[in-house]
């Protein structure tokens, strides 16, 4: 799933921690809360826009 390649690329950077996942199927939303030092929190963003980027496709 879209999401879980997302959460793994969160949680594939040293000291970024995942807090919460939150899905509402009703507005199709997810919420990725993740925390930690700030280098970790600005690497595990930019790899989750990245591979968002890469496996969302808004045109379907």
């Amino acid at each position: 799933e879209v999401i879980d390649q997302i959460v793994a690329a969160i949680t594939s950077v040293e000291g970024a921690q995942l807090l919460d996942r939150s899905s509402d199927l009703d507005h199709n939303r997810t919420v990725l809360t993740f925390a930690g030092p700030p280098e970790a929190v600005e690497e595990a963003a930019f790899r989750a826009i990245q591979t968002a980027a890469e496996l969302i496709d808004l045109d379907a």
